[in-house]
């Protein structure tokens, strides 16, 4: 009788193990994150119209960026205008999430993860403006547009977009999103800031809203990561301003499993040159990491000049200080608008991006 017991037991254990791994779903456990039984450090890429593409130009994007050794890689899924998921207030356009499974599908063929945008705080496909607009209100400007955070009209709205899109079973795997270990995780907005109100450094007002969507999303799917998607500004930290988003205040949140920050150092509002930049990327890592415990991951970088320099301080303080990852901005197959677009072609990918890839896949 107890060996029969001690074997269901082992059985209920294996079997759980088995279960988890076979989920493959990217965790974390305290400040790393966790795949298969290992730490989980990744190299990648903002891709940020992969959604407004066709199927072809998709495939044909996550061929070149498997190539170049990207692992995950995060785009939008929220537009309200161009190519929009959402056009009007309630209403789901299913052409263009049957496209985002796509997205899924062929990233999943290619061997790559997916960090999913779930809103844009900027005007850019619309953004919290057209929420804004849809409760009669203007938007725009900082504290026009801080209202979106405290207005129940929009709240509920974006709680709704986000079950939709979480509740979503992919038309072409017939995988729940839910469950689909090709999402790495979910993002709640691109750069959300709270300006002009009075919370600029402190942060309370954003915090709230970060509590309560981060947890909304945990009670629809209690597999993925959620993060902010927030840009790391502040004066303490000497880049940038105090925006409302204070990096620890909101990362804080008990619903929230890594830190991120977005680092444009050469920019005039910036100025930083390369020595200060990896001291700022060291600055992240640490507070997210020792203070918070949790992973950090530089979700945005780039510069305008002299990128050789730049990516080799931000990604040598990632590998000395054993960061979860990075994702540079922007890969992009047709001819660059600015220097911060990457194409296949450019040799900064083969000469500085491609080493740090092996870098980091070989943690």
């Amino acid at each position: 009788m107890k060996v029969i017991i001690v074997f269901f037991l082992l059985l209920l254990v294996f079997g759980s193990v088995a279960t988890a791994n076979a989920d493959n779903i990217v965790s974390r456990n305290g400040n790393k994150l966790r795949l298969d039984n290992r730490d989980f450090y990744f190299a990648g890429t903002n891709f940020y119209g992969l959604f407004t593409m066709q199927p072809a130009e998709i495939d044909k994007a996550m061929a070149a960026m498997q190539a170049d050794g990207v692992k995950v890689v995060r785009t939008w899924c929220a537009s309200h205008d161009y190519c929009a998921f959402e056009p009007k207030k309630g209403v789901y356009d299913e052409q263009r999430f049957q496209l985002f499974d796509y997205i899924l599908q062929s990233a999943n063929k290619h061997n790559i993860r997916v960090l999913v945008c779930l809103e844009n705080y900027w005007e850019a496909y619309g953004g919290i403006d057209t929420r804004l607009q849809w409760e009669g209100l203007p938007g725009g400007t900082g504290p026009n547009r801080a209202k979106f955070y405290t207005t129940l009209g929009c709240r509920v709205s974006y709680k709704n977009f986000v079950k939709h899109v979480i509740s979503r079973t992919n038309t072409l795997t017939g995988v729940a999103y839910k469950n689909d270990p090709t999402i790495f995780a979910w993002e709640l907005m691109n750069e959300p800031r709270c300006q002009g109100v009075g919370d600029d450094s402190t942060g309370y007002i954003l915090r709230a809203w970060v509590d309560e969507m981060a947890g909304f999303i945990k009670s629809l799917d209690s597999k993925h990561l959620v993060g902010t998607g927030l840009e790391g500004h502040g004066t303490n930290y000497g880049f940038g301003g105090d925006d409302g988003n204070p990096f620890i205040k909101i990362q804080r949140s008990p619903y929230i499993d890594y830190c991120t920050a977005h680092v444009y150092p050469d920019e005039p509002w910036a100025g930083l040159n390369p020595e200060q930049t990896g001291q700022l990327i060291s600055r992240y890592i640490y507070d997210a990491e020792v203070i918070l415990n949790k992973p950090f991951f530089l979700e945005e970088f780039n510069s305008r000049k002299n990128q050789t320099e730049y990516w080799q301080a931000m990604y040598g303080a990632i590998e000395h200080d054993n960061a979860a990852g990075d994702l540079f901005w922007d890969y992009y197959l047709a001819k660059p608008y600015s220097e911060y677009e990457m194409t296949p072609d450019n040799p900064l990918l083969k000469a500085v991006f491609r080493p740090h890839a092996l870098v980091m896949q070989n943690k």
